[in-house]
């Protein structure tokens, strides 16, 4: 089953905090811009956002915060076939004997969040954008370690098969 627009002509927020306006439109046989990708983390003493026209973020956390991870994908030419969120992380703990711990990255086998739709022909209807979002509970995911690292993502893809990528990389402590 496919994820559906937001009802055309609704207005929704964008990840940034902006309202857009839910369009529909026909994918064209040729497009010759990307879609434009945009994430925001926002949280305790956290509110930032980066782009696929930005360089990844770096950024030291408190250690206890409740993160919203928001992206969209949007293209007013194309529109936008999935939006997705990645993470990896990987952990540390200093031992009693001098050695260190580590846990991860792992392999990412599917997104963390996304909003996916069939993939799209020349000629036929697409959002001009999508949404998706996630929470991070840091406390959860430091629990036991002494140092955190969470490397995050969104990715996202046009009608035209497209795609764009915003990223950032979250440290603790």
């Amino acid at each position: 089953m496919s994820a559906q627009c937001p009802p055309i002509g609704s207005q929704q927020p964008h990840c940034d905090g902006t309202i857009f306006t839910v369009k529909s439109l026909i994918v064209p046989s040729s497009d010759m811009t990307g879609p434009m990708a945009t994430m925001s983390i926002v949280g305790d003493g956290v509110n930032l956002s980066v782009s696929s026209s930005s360089s990844k973020l770096n950024i030291n956390l408190k250690g206890n915060e409740t993160l919203l991870v928001s992206a969209n994908g949007n293209d007013p030419e194309s529109g936008i076939v999935t939006t997705e969120i990645w993470y990896s992380t990987t952990a540390w703990k200093d031992n009693s004997d001098g050695t260190v711990t580590q846990s991860g990255p792992g392999l990412l086998g599917r997104p963390s969040a996304q909003n996916p739709d069939t993939p799209k022909n020349t000629g036929d209807s697409a959002c001009e954008a999508r949404n998706t979002a996630l929470t991070l509970n840091i406390a959860d995911l430091k629990r036991g370690w002494d140092k955190l690292k969470i490397d995050i993502w969104m990715h996202t893809v046009n009608g035209k098969g497209q795609d764009a990528k915003a990223s950032a990389l979250l440290n603790w402590p």
